[in-house]
């Protein structure tokens, strides 16, 4: 038989804080996104940072970008551990000429090499912070197909699943998109969920 074939729940331990901390290995949320605001320090570009439900780290990401509001939303959940892939979305020189958006994607998606970039920087996640991710999501990016596809990529690699946002149409639009990608490493969420904001008395998704 297989050596990797395992019955029951696997827990990962991680012993290195002031206190250990036990999860279950499926459970490791991986997390790409971007916070222009934040601390470079703890949080530098392109490299694995874990979070295990520490509210306090998670200020040090700033408000902007979509990492603060994926983390709040997690944490707001379940106290998860999750593996924090900031990438720089700052366009390159003379800003009038570049992209924005498509500066942002192009770091979110990233590179495999010498550095790993991007989604793929969940990949030195193991060698690290001693941890793999085995759900991958990168909000307000995922339901861009090329953003999905590396998503997919990195789930495989990692043995997980790709948390993929649909096209957020029409019930027919999001079957056949999801036959696009013809692989059981992806999940596909269509409609987009919805979360209530208190302070604009709407829903958002």
């Amino acid at each position: 038989m297989p050596e990797e074939f395992l019955h029951g729940v696997e827990v990962v331990e991680i012993d290195s804080g002031p206190r250990p901390i036990r999860t279950v290995k499926s459970s490791v949320i991986g997390l790409v996104g971007t916070a222009p605001e934040a601390d470079e320090k703890v949080f530098p570009y392109d490299t694995p940072v874990l979070m295990a439900g520490s509210l306090k780290k998670a200020e040090k990401l700033g408000k902007q970008g979509t990492l603060p509001a994926a983390l709040q939303g997690i944490f707001n959940q379940i106290g998860a551990m999750v593996v924090v892939i900031r990438v720089n979305d700052k366009p390159p020189a003379a800003p009038e000429t570049t992209d924005n958006e498509n500066t942002a994607l192009s770091a979110i998606i990233g590179q495999e090499g010498e550095p790993n970039t991007g989604i793929y920087a969940l990949l030195d996640a193991k060698s690290t912070v001693h941890v793999e991710p085995r759900i991958l999501i990168a909000p307000e990016f995922s339901h861009i197909k090329a953003a999905a596809d590396a998503l997919i990529i990195g789930a495989e690699r990692l043995g997980g699943v790709a948390i993929i946002d649909g096209p957020n149409t029409t019930g027919e639009e999001a079957v056949n998109y999801r036959k696009t990608f013809g692989k059981r490493y992806a999940y596909l969420v269509d409609p987009w969920v919805k979360v209530w904001n208190s302070d604009a008395n709407e829903g958002k998704g």
